[in-house]
């Protein structure tokens, strides 16, 4: 079974990197050109998007490490 998802997993990734390549060797697309603007959007959603991946990686860290994933309250029955 995990070998049929790998195969069709591994195809999926061919027939991608297929036709983005075939896109880029067709000279349809020209390189898109960023300003100052566009470089400082870019360089600020990067870092906003590992610090919040990093705030929610310690979030889980340490709320395995306080036990409180472990309690359970089952209530008056």
């Amino acid at each position: 079974m995990l070998k049929k998802y790998t195969l069709i997993c591994g195809a999926g990734l061919v027939v991608c990197a297929a036709l983005v390549l075939g896109v880029e060797a067709s000279g349809l697309l020209e390189p898109a050109q960023l300003t100052g603007h566009g470089w400082f959007a870019f360089a600020l959603a990067a870092f906003f998007c590992i610090l919040v991946s990093a705030v929610l990686f310690a979030l889980l860290f340490f709320s395995s490490r306080s036990g409180h994933d472990e309690e359970i309250d089952i209530g008056d029955e």
